[in-house]
């Protein structure tokens, strides 16, 4: 297997630029809240915790050898962890959040299988990629905040 580490550390560079830059926008920063009580707030906030900790363990795997286990992290922020969403949540996120959200999920699945049917390590890197702008563009204009 050909490594390539400088792919590899600069999609692991791209993942800590978002979770620090998101922490550190000012609240007027034009994003649209999607205000929720706290038992959703801490659903949605622990889903993307699942998925930015999903990127890591496809990094990690993919960069140790593991295929398998990165085919395993990616599946982890698949559509599995969608299906138990509450009805209520559905109906208080805003409908292209939502949509954004589905597409990752699958987005996520079609990463695990992908890996697991042997593609190439650039092509793995190139659709994890391409993948977190779903992130960056739901954190460029969302932001989850509690009801107040």
């Amino acid at each position: 297997m050909i490594r390539q580490p400088s792919r590899i550390l600069a999609a692991g560079l791209v993942v800590f630029s978002l979770g620090t830059a998101a922490a550190a926008q000012p609240s007027g920063d034009g994003r649209q809240a999607v205000a929720l009580g706290p038992e959703h707030q801490a659903m949605v906030l622990k889903e993307m915790r699942t998925m930015l900790e999903s990127v890591q363990g496809i990094l990690a795997g993919l960069s140790a050898g593991d295929r398998e286990g990165a085919a395993e992290a990616a599946s982890r922020a698949g559509m599995g962890m969608a299906r138990g969403m509450p009805p209520a949540l559905k109906t208080a996120l805003p409908a292209d959040f939502r949509r954004l959200g589905m597409r990752t999920h699958r987005g996520f699945d079609e990463l695990a299988v992908a890996i697991r049917q042997g593609e190439g390590q650039d092509m793995i890197l190139d659709r994890l990629s391409e993948h977190l702008t779903n992130c960056t563009g739901c954190h460029s204009a969302y932001r989850v905040t509690g009801k107040e």
